[in-house]
């Protein structure tokens, strides 16, 4: 801005004068080029909503319930960080439709089921799951959904038990296999769990703000139902 008219206000006793700028004239096109800038980064806060949550709704409908879950994830982390007027309502509603989502993803485990097998010796088949979502049209298999693959195992010398943990992805009939490695030594109560890695799932999420986390809780809480747990012996 520019100072158009200023005057000395004078003072008693012969006292300096104090300048006063009584008139200032504005940039008229440094103050569109301002105005246009913020509305720009307004647009941009809002499209980083709206566009991954339009997103989730199309392959929602679509039948894909997990690639929906991921952009409506994207959609509320967006809401979180905007600092927009209404951001508390679209992180909510698109946490919401996160949930639905979770709830659509189904696992359910593949036949035949291994329950005993002796040491040394391989299961007589894998352990195994499908993902899927049931639409309109049937089962639809959901591929590339990240797993964790926990199960039980021995130590050979001491015979203590441990609980090893791998990664794995679903494949394109939305499977997921796992070969429980043979054990030396006898035992009851062996487990193998596969379920929804929810920490990658949720990671977007893992630094939002505090008065936030509440409906991550809820997501997490309901997605740790997402999994299937298999009970096995090894005889002698």
């Amino acid at each position: 801005c520019k100072i158009i008219e200023t005057f000395i206000h004078p003072r008693t006793g012969g006292e300096r004068g104090i300048s006063v700028s009584i008139l200032v004239q504005y940039d008229r096109a440094a103050l569109a080029a301002e105005c246009k800038r913020l509305a720009a980064l307004l647009q941009e806060k809002e499209d980083s909503i709206r566009a991954p949550e339009a997103q989730g709704d199309m392959l929602a409908e679509a039948g894909n319930p997990y690639q929906a879950l991921l952009w409506y994830i994207e959609a509320a982390r967006a809401a979180a960080y905007s600092g927009l007027d209404n951001s508390d309502v679209r992180y909510e509603r698109n946490m919401k439709k996160a949930r639905t989502m979770v709830d659509r993803i189904k696992i359910a485990p593949l036949d035949p089921v291994p329950v005993q097998t002796v040491r040394t010796m391989p299961f007589s088949a894998p352990f195994a799951v499908r993902f899927y979502a049931d639409t309109v049209k049937g089962q639809s298999f959901l591929a590339e959904i990240p797993v964790l693959i926990s199960y039980t195992a021995v130590q050979p010398k001491t015979g203590r038990k441990s609980v090893p943990v791998q990664k794995s992805l679903s494949g394109a009939d939305g499977t997921v296999s796992f070969v429980h490695p043979p054990q030396s030594r006898s035992y009851d109560n062996g487990t193998v769990v596969i379920a929804l890695d929810s920490d990658t799932v949720f990671r977007p999420l893992l630094k939002i703000p505090p008065q936030y986390k509440a409906a991550l809780k809820l997501l997490e809480e309901q997605a740790q139902r997402c999994r299937v747990q298999f009970y096995y012996r090894i005889d002698e």
